[in-house]
C-alpha cells in the first residue's frame, strides 16, 4: 500500500512518456500493481524497480499486440478486396516501430544517467508539467534549497545531455552497421 501511494503517480508519468496516453498509462499501471500484488512482496528484492519493470513490459507487450493487430487487419482487408498485398508497407512500419522503441529506450537510459537533482527537475518539469515555482517547492520539501535559475539550468542540462546521449548512440549504431 505504501509503495502504491508513493510510486503510483510516478509510474503513470513514466508510462505516459512511453505511450502518450494518460488513460492507457493508468490502465497499465493498475495492471502492473495487480501483478505485483499477486506475486507477493516476499519474492522480489527491489519492489519499486520491479513495479517499473512490470509496467514497462506490459506497455511493450501492448504495443507489439497493436502492431500485430494492425498488420492482421491490413492483411484481412487485402484478402477481402482480392488485391495482392505488398510486403514493403509492413516492413517499413515494422522498422519504424523498432526505431521508435530504440529511441524510447535510449531516452530512458540517458535520463537514468543524469545526476539525481537534474533527473528530478526534468521529471517534474516535463512529465509532471510543474511550473518552476512548484519544482522549487518540491526540492524545498526534500530539504534542497535552490533558486529558479539553478533549476532551469538543471533542466536545460538534462535536455542537452539526453540529446547528446541519443545522438551518440545513433551515430555509433550507424557506424556499426
Amino acid at each position: 500500500a505504501r509503495l502504491f501511494e508513493t510510486e503510483h503517480d510516478k509510474v503513470v508519468h513514466f508510462i505516459v512518456a512511453m505511450t502518450g496516453s494518460w488513460p492507457e498509462a493508468r490502465d497499465i499501471v493498475a495492471q502492473a500493481f495487480e501483478q505485483v500484488l499477486e506475486l507477493g512482496a516476499n519474492d522480489v528484492e527491489n519492489l519499486k524497480a520491479y513495479v517499473y519493470r512490470v509496467a514497462r513490459n506490459i506497455t511493450l507487450n501492448r504495443a507489439k499486440s497493436r502492431a500485430v493487430r494492425r498488420k492482421l487487419d491490413r492483411v484481412a482487408i487485402h484478402e477481402i478486396s482480392g488485391e495482392p498485398s505488398s510486403p514493403e508497407p509492413d516492413l517499413l512500419e515494422l522498422q519504424q516501430a523498432q526505431l521508435e522503441e530504440k529511441r524510447v529506450e535510449r531516452l530512458r537510459q540517458a535520463v537514468d544517467k543524469l545526476p539525481p537533482r537534474c533527473r528530478m527537475a526534468v521529471q517534474w518539469r516535463v512529465w509532471d508539467q510543474m511550473p518552476y515555482a512548484e519544482i522549487l517547492g518540491q526540492f524545498a520539501a526534500n530539504g534542497v534549497i535552490v533558486n529558479e535559475r539553478t533549476v532551469r539550468r538543471w533542466v536545460e542540462y538534462a535536455y542537452q545531455f539526453c540529446r547528446q546521449e541519443i545522438l551518440q548512440a545513433e551515430e555509433s549504431e550507424g557506424r556499426g552497421k
